[in-house]
C-alpha cells in the first residue's frame, strides 16, 4: 500500500499597506515568485487607509493576469487601522489556511523564503512563530533584525543576527509565518499597540500559550528603510510610548519597579538627549516627540495617537 505524502501547509500572505504603492507592488512581484505551489498559496492585501491609489493599483495588478483573480484578494479600510488592526482584520478572512505569513508592504523575501521558514515550522511541531533574516534592500550584507531577546529584569529588548537556526523570544513582522493555532491561541495582535512592539507582545503571548518562537536565517527578506524614517517623531513617539505599554502589561510597576525606572530615568533622557544635539531640522519635533510618548506611556494611553 502506497501512503500518500501529505499535503504541503496553505498559506495566506497577510499584506497591510498604506501610502506605499510602488512598493506593495514590488512586494506582491515578489511573493509570485516564491519557490511554492501557487495553489496551496493565497494572497490578502488591506489598503490601509491610504490616499495615493493603492486600492485601485492593486486591484489593477490582479486584472493585469486572469491567474491572479483567484488567489489575491483585495479589501480597503478607510482609516489607518494600524499594524495591529490591519493585521487581525486580514487574518479573520483568511479562512482555513494552515499558515499565515505576515509581509510588510515594503519588504521583499527570497524565492527559497517560504521553503526555509516552512521547513523550521514542519521541523519543530512546538514551533508557532518563524520569521528570517531581515537585511537591508540596498545592502543585503547588512542585517536590520534577527533574533530578538527580552531582558526580563530591566525590561530591554535586543535582537542577534545569529548565523544558524535557533529560539528566541520574539521576531518582528516584517516577514513572520505563524500556525494558525498559534495566532489564534494569542488572540491575535493586541490593538492597544497601534504600531511598533505588537510583534514582541505578541510572540511572548504565543509562548506562555505553549508555542516556540524560532528564527531561520536561511529565509532571507529584503527591507526598505525610507531615509530618515528611524528618527521621523511618529516613529519614536510609537516606539518609546510602547515600551512603557509593554511594561505595564507584562512587569507592572508595582512588582517590577527596575524596569520602570531604567526607562524613566535612563531611556528617556538619552532619547532627548541624542535628538537635541544631532543638529537635525526635525531636533525639536523629535525631542517633543519623545516627552510625549514618556508622559502617554506613564498614563497608560493606548491605540492610536
Amino acid at each position: 500500500m502506497t501512503v500518500a505524502a501529505p499535503a504541503l501547509p496553505r498559506v495566506a500572505v497577510l499584506i497591510a499597506t498604506r501610502n506605499r504603492r510602488a512598493d506593495v507592488l514590488e512586494t506582491l512581484a515578489a511573493v509570485e515568485r516564491l519557490d511554492y505551489p501557487p495553489e496551496r498559496l493565497d494572497v490578502l492585501v488591506l489598503d490601509n487607509g491610504s490616499e495615493d491609489g493603492t486600492e485601485a493599483a492593486v486591484r489593477a495588478w490582479v486584472a493585469a493576469d486572469a491567474a491572479r483573480g483567484g488567489r489575491v484578494r483585495c479589501f480597503r479600510s478607510p482609516e489607518n487601522l494600524g499594524a495591529s488592526g490591519a493585521r487581525n482584520f486580514l487574518a479573520a478572512r483568511a479562512g482555513s489556511h494552515d499558515v499565515l505569513f505576515v509581509l510588510d508592504d515594503d519588504a521583499v523575501p527570497a524565492p527559497s523564503f517560504l521553503r526555509h521558514a516552512l521547513a523550521a515550522l514542519e521541523d519543530d511541531p512546538s514551533a508557532g512563530i518563524v520569521a528570517g533574516r531581515i537585511v537591508a534592500f540596498d545592502d543585503p550584507a547588512r542585517d536590520l533584525a534577527g533574533a530578538g531577546f527580552i531582558d526580563w529584569r530591566l525590561g530591554r529588548f535586543r535582537d542577534v543576527a545569529a548565523a544558524s537556526r535557533r529560539r528566541c523570544d520574539f521576531v518582528i513582522t516584517c516577514a513572520m509565518l505563524v500556525r494558525r493555532e498559534a495566532f489564534s491561541a494569542a488572540g491575535g495582535f493586541d490593538e492597544d499597540y497601534f504600531v511598533y512592539h505588537e510583534d514582541v507582545d505578541f510572540c511572548v503571548r504565543a509562548g506562555r500559550a505553549g508555542f516556540r518562537v524560532v528564527y531561520e536565517p536561511a529565509a532571507v527578506a529584503r527591507h526598505k528603510v525610507p531615509p530618515g524614517k528611524r528618527q521621523a517623531p511618529e516613529r519614536l513617539y510609537y516606539l518609546l510610548r510602547n515600551k512603557f505599554l509593554f511594561l505595564r502589561k507584562h512587569l507592572p510597576p508595582g512588582r517590577h519597579p527596575l524596569p520602570w525606572l531604567a526607562y524613566g530615568a535612563g531611556l528617556v533622557p538619552v532619547m532627548l538627549a541624542r535628538s537635541l544635539a544631532s543638529g537635525r531640522a526635525s531636533a525639536l519635533a523629535e525631542a517633543r516627540a519623545v516627552l510625549r510618548a514618556a508622559l502617554d506611556g506613564l498614563a497608560g494611553r493606548t491605540g492610536r495617537r
